[in-house]
């Protein structure tokens, strides 16, 4: 005698109903320096415009960074490491090599931000002044790249960083 229960037979009565605007589990994919800025966020990107960032070199202004021309995450170190750089060096006198290095966080859902010396190649050992990531205007860029906010000491190398947040890519290929 073959038995045939539907879907809803058998799961209704386990599963409650979520409404929700995304329904699909967050599987955290991995991104890498090629990952579209168009594919974060679930598809929805991030805006054009500028971020700031403060550290050891530029604790009380920053620098303002336009990111309007990047559009994968390579772009954005490339733009965050040279401007940074050339931000010291046109301090008079230049303080150091010091600049702020982008690299994929360990979770492979975000970027870091880590204060180093172009000089050693090395992290710097937390100089008193945490990387701080802010908005510029009223844009939401910084909290879209996963950011905005203050960075910590990395207890193994006690290192300047800031570790961002999962940008939630969109599965693509």
């Amino acid at each position: 005698m073959p038995v045939n229960v539907t879907g809803e037979d058998i799961f209704g009565a386990l599963v409650n109903t979520v409404t929700s605007r995304n329904l699909s589990p967050d599987v955290n994919l991995n991104i890498n320096q090629s990952t579209r800025l168009d594919d974060l966020n679930q598809g929805a990107g991030v805006p054009e415009g500028s971020i700031n960032i403060r550290y050891s070199s530029l604790p009380t202004t920053g620098v303002d960074i336009d990111l309007s021309a990047a559009d994968t995450l390579e772009d954005i170190k490339d733009i965050i490491e040279q401007t940074t750089r050339n931000a010291v060096a046109a301090l008079v006198p230049p303080l150091d090599t010091r600049y702020i290095r982008v690299d994929i966080n360990a979770e492979h859902n975000g970027i870091q931000l880590t204060e180093y010396d172009s000089a050693t190649g090395l992290p710097v050992p937390f100089p008193g002044t945490a990387i701080q990531v802010t908005e510029v205007a009223s844009n939401t860029l910084a909290r879209d790249l996963g950011v905005l906010g203050t960075g910590v000491i990395d207890a193994a190398t006690g290192a300047n960083q800031l570790v961002g947040g999962d940008t939630d890519p969109l599965l693509s290929g």
